[in-house]
């Protein structure tokens, strides 16, 4: 009970901020108008984790599930981290009959990835542009007597920081801007081979996340969320980008 509490208040703190018309319409069941007000936001640019939840949200009320799981998974781009993303897509998977399958955690690499979501990469290079600063400062502008003076030998420290600051700023950039993520739209079979005479793997679930390894022509190989390898038209997909 407590978590749909707290998920009224994320819908509804979000919808405030995007405007009254569209959090009225939520709020009464009008989810059609509602997602026709936040059409309308995203068409003039503004794009965000919020926006994209309240999509997905429209979408599920509407039964739409596999237009609401698009756009969980959108706003997830975002913010890979968020709770109520995560269970909502989650609860609209398993409503498809869609299993999801997670490999068990590696703690360095999840330090690493709170780590780069922690900034969007604006805020990792206004961090970078920063910490370069007082690099420069202590190289070249400290006063050489007393404890300033000694702090100069800090600046390659400074200077490493920065510059593992500009390389998370890159890698924030590439994931939120990359297209190799799809989402089945339609029933369809992972085929052995780029040919529709090929042998069937087995069936694919619509609303199943894919990840593109290669393409050729109108087929493209895909890795499944239980990791096996195969071949789905391009048709049947829809690419997860921003």
């Amino acid at each position: 009970m407590f978590r749909y509490f707290h998920m009224l208040l994320f819908i509804s703190f979000s919808l405030s901020c995007m405007g009254n018309s569209a959090m009225q319409w939520y709020l009464e069941g009008k989810y059609k108008d509602a997602l026709s007000e936040f059409s309308s936001l995203e068409l003039k640019g503004n794009k965000n984790k919020e926006l994209y939840f309240n999509m997905g949200m429209c979408h599920r009320n509407l039964g739409a599930h596999i237009q609401a799981i698009y756009y969980f998974e959108k706003s997830l781009k975002y913010d890979p981290k968020c709770v109520d993303c995560i269970e909502m897509r989650k609860a609209t998977q398993k409503s498809l009959g869609i299993e999801t399958f997670e490999l068990p955690g590696n703690k360095m690499s999840d330090v690493y990835f709170n780590l780069l979501y922690s900034f969007y990469p604006l805020g990792w290079i206004f961090t970078a542009a920063v910490i370069f600063s007082i690099g420069i400062y202590l190289k070249y502008f400290t006063p050489l007597p007393d404890f300033l003076f000694r702090l100069r030998k800090l600046k390659l420290v400074f200077f490493a920081i920065g510059f593992i600051g500009l390389l998370l700023a890159m890698h924030r950039e590439y994931l939120l801007n990359s297209t190799n993520e799809f989402l089945l739209m339609e029933k369809c079979s992972l085929k052995k081979s780029p040919d529709g005479m090929s042998p069937d793997l087995y069936d694919l679930k619509p609303g199943t996340k894919l990840v593109k390894s290669m393409q050729i022509g109108d087929w493209i190989k895909v890795q499944t969320p239980e990791y096996d390898l195969g071949w789905v038209p391009a048709g049947k997909l829809k690419v997860i980008s921003l």
